[in-house]
């Protein structure tokens, strides 16, 4: 609805005083809206104060839209369930409501897209375009079928007249293939069976009696009149046609029909003992009869000949194993001359299913005429790879001995740094007895000295053989002089023992060297 300006005189509506003013003039104001299209709410957008509210004016302002009446707060709303645009229940009121909600509220069927106002009428018993009507009710149904008349109640009619209906109308059919709609016993695939009858009942534009290839034989006793060649009693053969009509085509007694063999196995390759006759090959049946077991797919001429145990004919030659010329051998055997067990590993084999002796699966021999010499042999150290594993007098050698760390030159070695290995390493000796490896002045070759020094590694210090040990000699008189012909060899002075020996009685201590000589028959010096 377009929208009209009413234009009232200013005295009605503002008591006699300017629009924009609000002063009083002798009544009370109101804030009043334009109602436009005459809904009773008025559009906020537009306002003024007057004293009444005249016609065409509201003191509501809540209009969704002032040029549709029939949009405003209290418009209803329809759910649109099935989101075909058409509603059926008012579950909403309001300027605009929430999202699946129509204006209108005409569908019949809000849980079916596919019924609604405008939707196309099917033949399905629902009223699939809500106007009240149902299929053959509704003259806008969209799909009703053809029928034909059928007088003669055969269930064939006569494409000369039809109906179009939901339902099949009495005395109607689905299909106007009847010639002779008079005749119940005439109508497509009726039988012919009386040869000397002349209608057509099966309405193929052809009578029983008809001889058209001059073989003795009516059309409705022959499968071919067509052919003079086919006829009942006619022999059969394999040419995809029924020659002596008996409603089989390419029987097993076709005199060109094939000798088959039974391929149980499904290898391709069939059993001499099963066979059958046909004109074509069928599913598990072969053209050959070359399997020597049907019974396993692996077994055929087709297969491999292969070395087994059970000594089998895989390739169904009468042949096994060894006695095959095609036998594919899995592994090559190799001469062993030291008999270890092992190989030439120069050797490229010779394949055999059971080997003659003196063969072997290992071609890993290094040395084929040494049987200390073979792949896990124990490595000895001499100069030969024993183990076979290109390296010569490793140290995993069972024999490599062990040697010391000669840190200090000396020749010999401490027992705190070893390696084993088959010859000495740089700074390695054989001899461990060193108990200082610290100093080339400390070995076992080293002479004992008076110096708090094991000297000589014999777990003794300063013993009495010491090169440098001096002699002491005891003084049993305590004169300061010890006895000469009681000498002791120490680097440490024994108790009561001097380094002075040349006292000469050690029993008197007025006698020693040095003592005052008196004449009495003594020598006191």
């Amino acid at each position: 609805m377009p929208k009209l300006l009413f234009l009232l005189p200013l005295a009605l509506l503002g008591c006699g005083r300017d629009l924009d003013k609000k002063e009083d003039s002798g009544c009370f104001q109101m804030r009043i809206h334009p109602d436009l299209d005459r809904d009773g709410y008025g559009d906020m957008r537009s306002t003024t104060l007057a004293c009444g509210v005249p016609l065409g004016w509201t003191l509501d302002a809540s209009d969704c839209d002032d040029g549709d009446p029939s949009l405003s707060p209290l418009t209803n709303w329809y759910i649109d369930a099935d989101q075909d645009g058409y509603g059926a229940i008012p579950t909403w009121e309001g300027c605009s409501p929430p999202f699946g909600y129509v204006r209108n509220d005409q569908d019949c069927d809000d849980l079916s897209d596919a019924i609604y106002p405008d939707a196309r009428e099917f033949c399905n018993g629902v009223d699939d375009n809500c106007d009240g009507n149902v299929d053959d009710e509704d003259p806008l149904v969209f799909d009703q079928p053809s029928w034909y008349p059928d007088r003669d109640g055969d269930g064939w009619g006569v494409g000369l007249a039809t109906k179009k209906s939901c339902e099949k109308p009495e005395g109607f059919t689905d299909n106007g293939l009847d010639c002779d709609d008079e005749n119940a016993l005439v109508f497509p695939d009726a039988p012919e069976e009386d040869c000397t009858d002349p209608v057509d009942y099966n309405c193929d534009g052809e009578v029983g009696y008809e001889d058209k290839d001059e073989d003795g034989f009516v059309a409705c006793v022959e499968c071919a009149d067509e052919d003079p060649d086919r006829y009942p009693g006619a022999q059969e053969w394999c040419n995809n046609q029924d020659d002596d009509c008996d409603g089989l085509q390419d029987e097993p007694d076709a005199l060109d029909a094939r000798t088959y063999y039974q391929d149980a196995d499904g290898d391709r390759y069939g059993n001499p003992t099963v066979t059958q006759l046909g004109c074509r090959l069928l599913s598990g049946w072969s053209a050959n009869n070359l399997d020597g077991n049907d019974a396993d797919a692996a077994l055929s001429p087709a297969a491999q000949e292969s070395c087994d145990a059970a000594e089998t004919d895989e390739d169904c030659d009468g042949l096994i194993n060894d006695a095959d010329p095609d036998v594919v051998y899995v592994s090559a055997w190799y001469p062993d001359a030291d008999g270890d067990g092992y190989g030439d590993a120069a050797d490229p084999g010779t394949g055999w299913c059971t080997p003659p002796a003196g063969l072997v699966s290992e071609n890993t021999d290094c040395n084929d005429q040494e049987e200390g010499s073979f792949p896990g042999a124990p490595e000895l150290c001499g100069g030969g790879d024993e183990d076979c594993d290109g390296l010569v007098d490793e140290v995993e050698a069972v024999d490599a001995p062990t040697w010391y760390l000669d840190s200090d030159g000396d020749g010999f070695g401490s027992v705190f740094g070893t390696t084993v290995a088959c010859t000495a390493p740089a700074s390695y000796v054989a001899l461990s007895s060193d108990c200082d490896d610290t100093s080339a002045a400390i070995s076992p070759a080293m002479v004992e000295r008076c110096n708090s020094v094991d000297d000589d590694c014999d777990r003794s210090v300063d013993e009495s053989d010491a090169v440098d040990a001096p002699a002491w000699y005891p003084d049993y008189d305590g004169d300061g002089w010890g006895y000469a012909g009681a000498a002791l060899v120490s680097c440490v002075a024994p108790a009561g023992f001097l380094l002075q020996g040349q006292d000469c009685s050690d029993a008197n201590a007025a006698i020693y060297p040095g003592a005052v000589e008196l004449c009495d028959g003594v020598d006191n010096d």
